[in-house]
């Protein structure tokens, strides 16, 4: 059973804090969650009834010891993006794993 401990974000995107079991894939976490969450969306904010999520998704795990400053982060996310652009911010991210990306 996975649980949502915390959940923020901006206009364009939201950061969700997970934790979930060994036997449960990432995808199959996304795939359960974009439909359930988009029913709420339209249904709590009908003027954005044609809402729907983008393709795709970025995932990290997050060990024990940075526990505190990921929820400081998620929390603090409008504050965050008054300095940094989301893609700004994605692209740190990516470096910070060591993950190659291109954007396009």
């Amino acid at each position: 059973m996975q649980i949502c401990s915390l959940i923020n974000g901006i206009e364009d995107h939201v950061h969700l804090l997970v934790a979930m079991p060994l036997n449960l894939l990432i995808p199959d976490l996304v795939e359960k969650v974009k439909p359930t969450t988009t029913k709420g969306i339209t249904k709590t904010f009908p003027e954005i009834s044609t809402f729907k999520w983008q393709e795709g998704y970025a995932a990290f795990t997050v060990g024990k010891s940075t526990l505190p400053s990921v929820i400081k982060y998620i929390e603090n996310q409008e504050a965050h993006h008054k300095n940094v652009s989301s893609e700004e911010e994605f692209i740190s991210m990516l470096k910070a794993q060591g993950i190659s990306y291109d954007i396009k």
